[in-house]
Order: C-alpha cells, then structure tokens, then sequence
C-alpha cells in the first residue's frame, strides 16, 4: 500500500516489484569528504602496524558470519606472507578462530573503530577488499564501503558477488574465484598510476550522500505529479 518503495539494491528491486506500486533503487552512498583526507591529510603510521614490513592489504567492515568469506582471507594471508593483513571491524563470527586466521603471524585485527578514525587506517592501506561470499544474501548487496574506498582513490578486489558490484567493474579489480583473487592483489600491488586515483574518486563523487538526498527530492517531487 505505499505509495513508494526504496531498494538498497537491483536484486532486491527485482524480487520487490511485483508487491510494489512504485519501487525506486537507491543505492547506498558515503561520506565521502570524510574519507577524502586520506588524499589530503598526513597521517602517522598506524600502532597497530609499527615494526611491520611490506605492504598492507586492507578490510574495513563487519566481520560477521554471514557475508565474509574467511577462507579466501586465509589463502590471502598464506599467499602474501611478506605483506600485512590488516583488518579492520568487530569480529562477529567463530570462522576468524576456527580456522586459525588470528593466529597467522602477518594477520592484524584492529577491532571496531568510529568512522572518523578510519582515514588515518585506510591510508596505511596499499589496497583494500570486499572479500564477500557469493550467496543469497550478498546477491542482493550494494556495499556502503565500496564508495569510501574510492573515495580514499584505493585499489579495491572484491569478489563477483552481485550485479551492483559488477557495475564498478571499471574502476575497480573484481574476481570470480580464489585464484584471480590473489592475482588481482598482485596486479593492485604494484599499481603507480595517478590518474587511477583520480578516476576512482570521480565514481565517489557521484556517490555522495548529498547526492542521494537531491535524487530522494526528485523521486519524492515526481509523487505528486499526475501521471497519465
């Protein structure tokens, strides 16, 4: 009986429409000046990261049981053994100790942090992760975090999880299995070109949430027009 729908997502659009009167996606967005200083700021290097060599492949989100895919992590960790695997987010699942991850010794969890902490951590970072299972719930995602990484103009791998993550398929590395996951991490890794940057942060731009406000006004506005 509403007279109009939002969707965080384009599956979930598809499987909502046929209940709906009028169904609009409105995809999640970002803070994105806040994660812009990590371009614009200085930061010191993070403590939980001091006397850490190599490179480090970062994670900021929950660390919950039924989005994460903990295996590929540990494969992560396993593959890079030179490098730091820094994650960042309250842990929410028993995988993380079932399968030894905290005990690798490259592995670092940062624990829960407020949003306007995570520059200083993200621009530690050499490239980040959205290392989502492929299932039911996550075919029906558009990741918040997707637009802070950009914002941040860092390299993002991310598993082939929804078709809303799939459309950041030219400004970011996505991977259809494990192997091409640690191959695209390889590739970001060695990754020295500013205009990357510049076109990553031109996506979050778009993506603001003062954007979604104005298209919120324009859907709502639209509600009041005679349709013929």
């Amino acid at each position: 009986h509403a007279d109009l729908t939002l969707v965080t997502s384009t599956n979930l659009n598809r499987l909502k429409k046929p209940f709906a009167r009028r169904i609009v996606n409105y995809f999640n967005a970002a803070e994105v000046s806040v994660f812009q200083k990590v371009l614009t700021e200085k930061y010191p290097r993070p403590e939980a990261l001091e006397g850490r060599d190599g490179k480090v492949i970062g994670f900021i989100g929950n660390l919950d049981e039924l989005r994460i895919d903990y295996p590929l992590l540990q494969k992560i960790a396993l593959h890079f053994p030179q490098h730091t695997l820094f994650l960042v987010g309250p842990v929410n699942s028993p995988e993380p100790a079932r399968i030894g991850l905290d005990k690798l010794p490259n592995v670092v969890f940062a624990g829960s942090r407020k949003l306007e902490t995570l520059p200083p951590l993200l621009q530690h970072m050499d490239c980040v992760l959205i290392p989502f299972l492929c299932n039911t719930l996550t075919f029906s995602i558009y990741p918040l975090k997707i637009n802070e990484y950009l914002a941040a103009g860092k390299a993002v791998i991310s598993s082939s999880f929804s078709e809303d993550i799939r459309t950041f398929a030219h400004c970011i590395y996505l991977a259809e299995n494990h192997e091409t996951f640690l191959k695209q991490i390889e590739i970001a890794l060695k990754e020295d070109d500013p205009e990357l940057i510049r076109a990553r942060v031109r996506v979050a731009n778009g993506n603001t949430w003062e954007a979604r406000i104005e298209m919120l006004r324009r859907i709502v506005g639209d509600l009041d027009r005679p349709r013929i």
